[in-house]
């Protein structure tokens, strides 16, 4: 029996990666495959780079709860909007780019029409798209107030206009990460101050050149949460942040799991 079971699979893997190879002889029948052929089709591409906007429609199903698309360099604006009504209940979506290079092609525009389209997102990575400003932020924590996981590293033009969105809609986020971009101190303190104070466990301040000693304190003595801290290379750091810092591992103990950073 187990073996049968084990054939069948392989038999199943097989004809899965021959749609793959080969998805533009297969169009039209994957477009109305069963979910779970679509999963297999979907598992496979996404890990080969090979989603597009072309295709994106025929893999994805209103019952989809999770979409790695951080390998598929073809995704734009345009793939974001075939999304519309095409998985309702999405709760992840990796859009994340790779170190060495930049999402250009996805903006503030899909970001809205993604959030409109699946509300109940949990996870969302966008690192290193570069053309997503303050307005694409906006639109996503407001139409997804269960965000828990939310990377926005590298996403040059944000400002604290996003924090203070952040601040005011997201109730149950954990993770954040704003590195490499344009906030201050002021927006720090306004995320700090937000429901997401009790909630936030991890964030990355890193690379973003206004900050000061001001910004950790605010984190450390509002966040109680807060376990992974990182905030290396902000020039206007000094020790007082350091300073900060060893109270909270003090208050903390255990709880800290990582704290990097670099004062000046």
């Amino acid at each position: 029996m187990g073996s049968n079971r084990d054939t069948m699979t392989s038999l199943f893997y097989i004809s899965a990666r021959a749609v793959v190879t080969e998805i533009g002889h297969y169009a039209e029948m994957l477009h109305d495959a069963p979910p779970h052929i679509k999963d297999q089709c979907l598992k496979l591409m996404s890990r080969r780079g090979l989603v597009t906007d072309e295709n994106i429609e025929m893999v994805v199903h209103k019952r989809l709860k999770t979409l790695e698309l951080n390998l598929c360099e073809n995704i734009t604006d345009n793939g974001l909007y075939k999304l519309k009504k095409a998985c309702p209940y999405l709760c992840k979506i990796d859009l994340n780019c790779t170190a060495t290079e930049i999402r250009s092609a996805i903006t503030s525009e899909g970001i809205r029409s993604l959030a409109q389209s699946c509300p109940h997102l949990q996870i969302v990575f966008l690192r290193k798209c570069d053309n997503i400003t303050d307005d694409g932020v906006i639109a996503l924590t407001t139409n997804c107030r269960h965000l828990q996981h939310l990377n926005l590293r590298g996403c040059t033009q944000l400002t604290d206009r996003s924090m203070i969105t952040i601040a005011d809609n997201l109730s149950f986020l954990s993770s954040l990460n704003v590195s490499m971009t344009q906030i201050t101190d002021e927006g720090v303190y306004r995320l700090v101050s937000g429901d997401c104070k009790n909630t936030l466990k991890e964030l990355d301040i890193s690379s973003c050149i206004e900050l000061t000693d001001e910004a950790v304190e605010g984190v450390t003595q509002c966040c109680k949460q807060i376990s992974i801290l990182i905030f290396h290379g902000c020039p206007k750091m000094t020790e007082q942040a350091r300073i900060a810092l060893e109270e909270l591992a003090h208050r903390q103990g255990t709880k800290i799991k990582q704290l990097t950073f670099t004062v000046y």
